[in-house]
């Protein structure tokens, strides 16, 4: 009796590049998903800046920009930095007349 030859998907050419592009696209997916997905739905990441009631969630760089764009040429407007407002936690951190900014964690304490 002959042996029976089973058709083997993976000799056509075709078919082995497809295995393989769908094999690196696994790795990437795999590799990318718990860095992307740490950065969601943590408090660290967000300061909350309240422009004359209007309150918002934002990125820490862009919550300072923003501020300082709402205080420009206010006399009373503070310099402040995404650490001064870390520290002041709980409170906020007043950037001019009716423009705060406040962090939604404590500043990390320093490890010696």
């Amino acid at each position: 009796m002959a042996a029976h030859r089973t058709s083997a998907p993976l000799r056509s050419r075709t078919a082995r590049l497809a295995i393989i592009l769908g094999g690196a696209v696994a790795v990437l997916v795999l590799a990318a998903g718990p860095a992307t997905a740490a950065g969601h739905g943590q408090a660290k990441g967000h300061l909350v800046l309240d422009v004359k009631g209007v309150v918002s969630t934002v990125a820490p760089g862009q919550a300072v920009k923003q501020a300082a764009a709402a205080c420009v040429g206010a006399a009373d407007a503070v310099v402040v930095n995404v650490d001064d407002v870390r520290v002041a936690f709980p409170n906020a951190v007043q950037v001019c007349g009716g423009v705060t900014l406040s962090s939604q964690v404590a500043a990390e304490a320093d490890e010696a």
